[in-house]
């Protein structure tokens, strides 16, 4: 069982999400989504109601998986025993894995691995998306070299470093625009000189 948390104003809301196997069904999915407070009891509550109303044994459960905050595993190294994964270990008598967030450790591994790059890749992203924001002639310049290269203009999506996967949408839409985007940075007379340097390298024989 999957569980992850987001807060939308001043609600907070929690997902879990069970896969399962029996041998009528096969592989199954359960998605459940509940308004709560970010109380380690009450995720416990949640996922025990959650098993119990689609017929599953908290005893078969065999993986917990959740980042590493401290209400779900008490922290990076899993001490303590106020939180949801040992209240888990204490209810059921079977062992439980412990599997911290696939998608934390994935950032985490680009994250390193993109220290190595020439360039800045989020600090161009950011720069590029500054650039744009709000600035209509600027738009139209670009919706212009969209129209002479025959390429489709879209409005690139806003990216924000606290919400690191939006980082990809707009890395998308920069490539699908990319020879516009050269075009119009080098038409520019005083153009964002960390913005001249990226288009003027020849990274776009890599893309």
């Amino acid at each position: 069982m999957s569980i992850d948390a987001s807060k939308n104003d001043e609600v907070k809301l929690f997902t879990l999400v069970i896969k399962f196997f029996s041998a009528k069904l096969g592989c199954e999915c359960v998605f459940s989504i509940y308004d709560l407070c970010h109380v380690g009891q009450q995720i416990v509550s949640f996922i025990c109601s959650s098993l119990e109303e689609n017929g599953l044994r908290l005893e078969n459960v065999t993986s917990f998986c959740a980042d590493n905050a401290p209400v779900n595993f008490g922290g990076r190294q899993q001490t303590g025993k106020n939180n949801v994964f040992n209240r888990f270990q204490e209810k059921t008598s079977a062992r439980l894995i412990s599997v911290g967030c696939p998608a934390h450790i994935l950032h985490n591994a680009a994250e390193k691995g993109v220290e190595r790059l020439t360039a800045d890749v989020e600090t161009i992203v950011l720069k590029i998306c500054s650039h744009f924001k709000s600035q209509t002639s600027r738009v139209q310049n670009l919706k212009q070299f969209c129209e002479q290269l025959e390429a489709q203009y879209t409005a690139l999506p806003t990216h924000t470093p606290t919400r690191w996967t939006t980082l990809d949408n707009v890395l998308e839409k920069m490539i699908e625009l990319w020879e516009p985007l050269k075009q119009h940075f080098h038409s520019l007379k005083c153009p964002p000189r960390i913005l001249e340097n990226f288009f003027n390298q020849t990274i776009d024989l890599l893309l």
